[in-house]
């Protein structure tokens, strides 16, 4: 599967480069009451695996709470996550469930989540609103683009955990949106992505056989026509401009299906053009990698 993957080598050497240093690994989910900053957690789930060897993962430890917002819940939040305002109100407010979240999760030095940033956001709202602190800091890793870049985008319809999960799992039913079974598939979906990644010769995707081209300059361009089409398209060598550009909804390079923009695509090293991107542009945008580049670009044309 990782042949159509053109990032692969960079995401999965950060992923599993912090991911082998460690022996015991928490993987956690959140429901919460909506997605802005006085969201507020409704349901946190977690466990807690061993890394055997082979980078095999052991489920030893699991930890699970609802907890009453005290509000009422959006009717479309209830219809997503099954959870109703009366069902939350006989369990503790987050005063009392936060402090046992955190002593949770203090167990472990590594945290994995799906789109985790935003489930990092949700804790660390929840430790403002409770004048709390973590113990130390913790790394925390993103499952999804590493499962990302190992499922090509023309296989699936989108990169949201369940999509993910019936793809890889077509026989299992999963409830998704509760955060118990949400980790538990994430557990799954991370342990096929790292065997994956390992099983794959990454030789293959090395640049001895890749030719060196030269970057000219690049632009961000939206579709007037489809404002959901957005490059940053590359003038590269003697290359006509956009042949080869930086897909920024579905994070990864592409190029043009003509026949000509798709042998160079293939013959050229993209991470050494990608590097050549940072060093020309990551200074203007305050980036260090092609998702932060292209995020900061956009908003900054945007203005």
């Amino acid at each position: 599967m990782l042949e159509n993957a053109f990032r692969t080598h960079n995401i999965a050497s950060s992923f599993l480069g912090d991911f082998c240093r460690h022996n015991k690994v928490i993987f956690f989910d959140t429901e919460t009451t909506g997605l802005g900053k006085s969201a507020k957690i409704i349901e946190f789930a977690a466990i807690r695996c061993k890394i055997k060897d082979g980078w095999i993962l052991i489920p030893e430890c699991k930890y699970h709470v609802f907890i009453n917002p005290q509000e009422e819940l959006n009717p479309k939040i209830e219809e997503i996550t099954g959870v109703s305002t009366n069902f939350l109100k006989q369990f503790p407010t987050e005063d009392v469930q936060v402090p046992g979240i955190i002593d949770f999760l203090s167990t472990a030095d590594l945290w994995i989540a799906y789109n985790a940033s935003f489930d990092e956001r949700m804790i660390d709202q929840a430790l403002v609103r409770t004048k709390l602190q973590l113990k130390n800091q913790k790394i925390i890793l993103d499952a999804l683009p590493l499962i990302r870049d190992c499922i090509p985008k023309t296989e699936v319809e989108n990169y949201k955990l369940g999509t993910i999960t019936d793809y890889l799992f077509p026989n299992e039913e999963i409830n998704y949106h509760e955060a118990a079974e949400d980790v538990n598939a994430l557990i799954k979906c991370t342990q096929w992505a790292i065997h994956e990644t390992l099983n794959y010769n990454l030789a293959e995707m090395e640049v001895n056989n890749k030719k060196t081209v030269f970057l000219n300059w690049a632009s961000l361009w939206i579709n007037p026509q489809k404002k959901s089409m957005v490059r940053i398209k590359v003038n590269i060598d003697d290359d006509n401009y956009g042949n080869i550009f930086w897909d920024v909804i579905e994070h990864s390079w592409s190029c043009k299906k003509t026949k000509a923009a798709q042998q160079l695509f293939e013959t050229i090293d993209l991470n050494n053009l990608e590097k050549q991107m940072i060093e020309k542009y990551g200074r203007y945008y305050n980036a260090s990698d092609m998702d932060t580049l292209a995020q900061n670009w956009f908003h900054k044309k945007k203005k």
